[in-house]
């Protein structure tokens, strides 16, 4: 089932979880082979700030994090880097074996996120799900786990329950095609003649509706339209994406109607709507629509969550904006 991506406010959850990625279908990684490039060399990295044990430098909603304890974090993290480098090399040490202020950043923008993920889904009486545990699963086995892998995991899974419970509240499903079965695609096929050939267009729709004849064969044999040799197929998508003539008409079809012959800049068309094709025929189209939806559902919560809170970051550290520790 195709996963559906976390939502940016709440990006820095998924740090691990993109560098680790989905399996192609043969069950290999799929991430890209990354070449070093020998002309090219990576700005040194920053070293964090040198605070007392005792110093407080985060507190989110009144949970205090001490320098201390970002310290043991770090640490901690970079143990799980140097075992797993392709997952996290964002937390491996400098040259020195010391943590940098990137980490630290990263770190602290966990540890933001995950304490508001877990209040929020506390708040509103959610909780995880041996579902939202299964997202990790895959990743769990792909890696070495350590003791900070699984507080991170810990802390995702929050934010996973978060984002289903907003889902349901917002009345998506949880997979592309339930959502295809609720919702549909503008699914549409035509058949393009001249403009000056409406004769040809009122003729062509007689022999669809009066014969019935199936019109993806009579398309490849009459549409002048670079669709014609796919049956004019075009595909499925907001009807906007159309000439307003063309896009007036598709919408006003029910499923399976052929219009009358529509006139545009391109000549005359004739229609057919097609919103009821089988999952199957449109799983891209409706997976890319669902986590569209998805997305603009979460957006708001996620942002008014994240933007909202009262979030204490020493400026040393940088400062906390709604979406990611700047320097």
């Amino acid at each position: 089932m195709p996963r559906r991506p976390l939502a940016p406010a709440l990006a820095a959850l998924a740090l691990v979880l993109v560098a680790c990625g989905d399996s192609d279908d043969d069950g290999t990684d799929s991430l890209p082979e990354i070449e070093a490039n020998p002309t090219t060399t990576a700005p040194p990295a920053t070293a964090p700030p040198e605070l007392a044990d005792d110093t407080v430098v985060l507190s989110v909603e009144g949970t205090e994090f001490t320098e201390a304890d970002l310290r043991t974090e770090l640490a901690e993290a970079a143990a799980f880097a140097e075992l797993n480098p392709a997952r996290a090399d964002g937390f491996l040490p400098d040259a020195n074996g010391n943590s940098t202020l990137e980490a630290a950043q990263q770190q602290l923008e966990q540890l933001i996120e995950g304490e508001l993920a877990a209040a929020e889904l506390a708040e509103l009486g959610g909780e995880v799900t041996d579902a939202d545990r299964e997202v990790f699963a895959e990743i769990v086995e792909q890696v070495q786990v350590t003791p900070w892998f699984e507080a991170f995991v810990e802390r995702s899974l929050s934010s996973v329950a978060l984002q289903r419970v907003l889902l349901a509240e917002a009345g998506i499903p949880d997979d592309a095609e339930a959502w295809y079965a609720e919702n549909g695609l503008d699914c549409s096929r035509h058949i393009l003649f001249d403009a000056a050939d409406e004769e040809g267009a009122i003729a062509a729709r007689a022999r669809l509706v009066d014969d019935g004849e199936d019109f993806a064969t009579l398309a490849m044999e009459l549409s002048t339209g670079p669709s014609g040799p796919q049956g004019g197929d075009l595909g499925c998508g907001d009807p906007a994406q159309f000439v307003p003539e063309f896009a007036d008409a598709l919408t006003a079809l029910e499923p399976g109607e052929i219009s009358q012959p529509v006139e545009t800049q391109f000549g005359w068309h004739l229609i057919l709507a097609e919103n009821d094709r089988p999952f199957a025929d449109v799983e891209l189209e409706a997976t890319q629509a669902w986590q569209a939806a998805s997305q603009e559902a979460l957006t708001e919560p996620l942002t008014t969550l994240t933007t909202e809170a009262d979030i204490t970051l020493v400026p040393e550290y940088g400062t906390w904006d709604g979406s990611g520790i700047r320097s």
